[in-house]
């Protein structure tokens, strides 16, 4: 319902923003995603901005001082779509959860980068599934540096979530989909 700018979260107009979003982040941000992907990408300029609950972020900031640098939490934010708008891609750790998030963030045009693991794969459908973290971070870099890669997943992202949101068909299975995993029961 509102609308932000980047400099209202911390970032730069020129910036290339990764959102990492959950309500878990102490957990699902570990060193193994912390290392292997956001390191790396900060370390090629990428700007990382945390949203949701993270107490430990102090202490991984000074853990890693690249990521000081490169990386802002934002907190628990009353308008997740605005955040999203000024992000540029959608960032997923290995977790389970976080389906609704990527929901809203194709709905702003945000890119998914996320292994085929858990409800956000589910949610954000193959195409922006990817094998391992290595092939994220080149994911990631890619979309970076190649505009119009950039545009052609932000397209279809928004493609993406238009179908998701249509509750007479996708949404309602991948919900009985994630509803059947052995996880869930």
């Amino acid at each position: 319902t509102k609308t932000i700018e980047r400099s209202d979260i911390g970032v730069l107009e020129k910036d290339f923003v990764a959102i990492v979003v959950g309500g878990r982040l102490d957990y699902e941000v570990n060193i193994e995603f912390i290392e292997n992907v956001l390191c790396p990408i900060a370390e090629n300029g990428v700007k990382i901005v945390f949203m949701g609950r993270f107490d430990s972020y102090s202490e991984i900031i000074k853990k890693y001082p690249i990521m000081e640098q490169y990386s802002v939490f934002v907190g628990w934010q009353s308008d997740v779509l605005a955040v999203n708008a000024v992000c540029d891609i959608y960032l997923n750790p290995r977790r389970y959860g976080g389906g609704t998030s990527v929901i809203e963030a194709m709905v702003k045009g945000v890119p998914p980068v996320t292994l085929s693991y858990g409800d956000v794969a589910l949610g954000a459908g193959e195409e922006f599934c990817v094998r391992d973290y290595q092939e994220m971070v080149s994911r990631v870099l890619q979309m970076k540096d190649d505009e119009t890669y950039y545009h052609y997943l932000s397209e279809k992202a928004l493609k993406r979530a238009d179908v998701m949101l249509d509750g007479e068909s996708a949404f309602w299975k991948v919900f009985k989909k994630i509803e059947s995993l052995e996880e869930f029961q």
